[in-house]
């Protein structure tokens, strides 16, 4: 079964578990013996950058973070799982810490109670050859990662398979206009006719040199999104961050591996369900892009500000289209 897993705080810990394989910002380890298919994620440039970690979570069918310690970095990467309803994650708990311990930082979140592993190679690898992907979408689309030009074959892009995808299929490039052809598939290095759900994929495009595609530019059948440059939203605020959120602000959008710069134009702030000072707050608006996006209603956006001395993530918020 193909899996994709984000992997928090543990470089050593994916260096046993799988192969080295695509790296970057982001860096994949590949496990493959018979039809167990994992890959896992680690964000390798995070917490430097905010936007490894938030590409890693966007990859991946489920998470495992590996917590030595109750620090800031461990508090952002709870908020961001968090804000994209990361709810199949689970902990290696290091240095004597217990459930409660984290529990005392992720109280009234999904992430209450996760599931802890033992680390142990054989017991994560059984764990993680059980599990399944995310479900397929009711539109299959494959989400770029990694893009680069390969001599006598053209343009190759990677990334994970959402639904089905065929070789000699025409599909858009969103969020521009073009229109490509699927010249072949492959997963590990294995021309196939189709990449099943959930399977990391390479994909030789036609028509459309490498300099023209980039991380977060999605492939899809022409209908399948939205490409806009204003957006209707509703979300929520974490009570963490500092920094104002109003009318004028500008932050970043984090969607499907895109990050794109946004302006906040209208916005409409309730009052916290909770008393506590951190009680996340609703609000509903509309935000500008600087660059299109392509969306489907009811994505998830997490909103960014890079600018942020603690706390970088300021919310989400759910699209309407």
């Amino acid at each position: 079964m193909p899996l994709t897993i984000a992997l928090l705080n543990d470089r050593d810990l994916a260096e046993t578990l799988g192969k080295r394989g695509t790296a970057s910002d982001i860096q994949l380890y590949n496990y493959k013996v018979r039809e167990n298919d994992l890959t896992f994620v680690y964000p390798d440039k995070y917490p430097e950058k905010i936007s490894p970690l938030l590409n890693t979570l966007d990859m991946a069918d489920l998470a495992l973070v590996v917590v030595r310690e109750i620090n800031k970095e461990v508090g952002e990467e709870l908020i961001a799982l968090s804000m994209l309803n990361f709810s199949n994650t689970m902990l290696i708990l290091e240095n004597y810490l217990t459930i409660n311990d984290w529990n005392k930082i992720a109280k009234g979140t999904i992430l209450e109670n996760c599931k802890v592993l033992e680390k142990s190679v054989p017991v994560l690898l059984d764990y993680f050859e059980s599990a399944e992907p995310k479900k397929a979408p009711p539109k299959p689309y494959v989400t770029i990662d990694h893009v680069f030009p390969v001599k006598g074959i053209g343009t190759v892009i990677l990334g994970v398979s959402r639904g089905e995808v065929k070789r000699h299929e025409k599909l858009r490039l969103y969020p521009t206009d073009k229109i490509v052809e699927i010249k072949s598939v492959q997963v590990h290095d294995v021309d196939v006719n189709a990449g099943k759900n959930g399977e990391r994929v390479g994909l030789a495009l036609k028509d459309i040199e490498a300099e023209e595609v980039e991380r977060g530019q999605v492939l899809a059948k022409d209908g399948s999104f939205k490409v806009v440059n204003e957006l209707d939203v509703d979300g929520e605020i974490v009570g963490y961050y500092k920094g104002p959120v109003e009318a004028g602000k500008s932050f970043h959008a984090s969607l499907r591996l895109a990050f794109v710069p946004i302006k906040i134009e209208s916005i409409n702030i309730e009052s916290a369900t909770s008393g506590t000072p951190a009680a996340n707050k609703k609000f509903n608006g509309k935000i500008s892009l600087q660059k299109p996006l392509a969306v489907k209603d009811g994505d998830k956006i997490v909103l960014v500000d890079m600018n942020a001395k603690g706390l970088r993530i300021v919310g989400s918020a759910t699209a309407k289209v």
